[in-house]
């Protein structure tokens, strides 16, 4: 109150601290509630499953705040809220169609809600090779399923050039949502190993502090990258493998289609947000139609299938990224 230049001093602040006290006490029941929640995605509330945006609380009456704990958060609050209108970004995406790699980017942004759903793992789609073949492009399309897309602008695409720190609360705040990352070959490659580590197994570090130790945050999110060189030439371990998806080339073959981008990027950059609304309030309504068994049979079978392509270990843990991708690509 000081800082809004209310008259409050170390003289009378215990007063006002205990007026305000006794005003909630005594007119408990007529103030209106609201409650704060500081992440987004999954929520559950007596029992019932409700998914959290910035601007609305998808499947649940509560009257729900999102509270940011801090600037960059609030920045992304932002760039989640949409913009334009659906058909006109629907317009762009079916310019799309004969574009296979391109298409499998933005099936999997859609795929990030239903992991918890299917009960799916985390993974992160690698799109590599030569600068200017549009990668960038296939993931601000991915991106504006959710979102303001460029990176330019403070949008959901971010640059390699991160900590660890920050891509942990990046991944916790985006809790069901998908992140998107720009040129690895800006990251630090010290620590570029132990970014994705963190990223696909959906865990933070555990951390002490002066009364104990911290909380540790658990997400279920997919990463989108792209760079010049594979994410999994950074280390000898196979684990890295097992946990991305190798996107080699330009997304929009090999003849050139700068016409076709800059008609892309002019549309989504100005109509987004919308599919990802509706993908959710899709998925609140099977839930509540107790159909999403059917998803769940769904992407066991597709998981199923493409295992026995397989011949080890990393190719079961494709299968399952894979069979998730397939089951939201038909529900999308």
């Amino acid at each position: 109150l000081a800082g809004k230049g209310f008259p409050v001093n170390s003289l009378n602040c215990k007063d006002i601290v205990n007026f305000i006290h006794n005003f909630e006490s005594i007119n408990d029941e007529k103030l209106p509630k609201q409650t704060t929640i500081s992440g987004f995605g999954w929520k559950k509330e007596k029992g019932s499953l409700f998914f959290v945006m910035p601007d609305k609380a998808y499947g649940t009456d509560l009257s729900i705040v999102f509270e940011p704990e801090g600037q960059g958060e609030e920045g992304f609050a932002r760039a989640l809220k949409p913009m334009g209108n659906l058909n006109t970004w629907k317009k762009a995406i079916r310019l799309l169609l004969p574009y296979p790699q391109v298409m499998f980017n933005l099936y999997a942004s859609f795929t990030a809600p239903l992991l918890e759903i299917l009960d799916a793992p985390n993974f992160i789609i690698d799109n590599w090779g030569l600068t200017s073949i549009g990668k960038t492009t296939t993931i601000e399309i991915a991106a504006s399923v959710w979102g303001l897309p460029i990176k330019e602008l403070g949008g959901l695409v971010r640059g390699w050039n991160a900590t660890l720190v920050s891509v942990e609360r990046l991944a916790c705040l985006f809790n069901h949502l998908s992140i998107f990352y720009d040129d690895s070959q800006t990251a630090n490659l010290k620590i570029l190993d132990n970014m994705v580590y963190t990223i696909a197994n959906g865990t933070g570090r555990q951390r002490g502090s002066v009364k104990g130790s911290q909380k540790i945050s658990f997400w279920r999110t997919i990463a989108f990258s792209t760079g010049e060189k594979q994410l999994t030439q950074i280390s000898e371990l196979e684990g890295i493998k097992a946990r991305i998806i190798d996107l080699y080339g330009s997304p929009f073959g090999k003849t050139e289609q700068s016409e076709l981008i800059h008609e892309i990027k002019s549309i989504i950059h100005t109509n987004y947000g919308h599919a990802g609304r509706k993908f959710i309030e899709e998925i609140i309504s099977r839930i509540n139609n107790k159909s999403n068994d059917i998803l769940k049979k769904d992407y066991n079978q597709a998981y199923s299938d493409l295992a026995k392509l397989g011949k080890d270990n990393i190719s079961d843990r494709l299968a399952r990224y894979m069979g998730a991708v397939e089951v939201a690509g038909n529900l999308a």
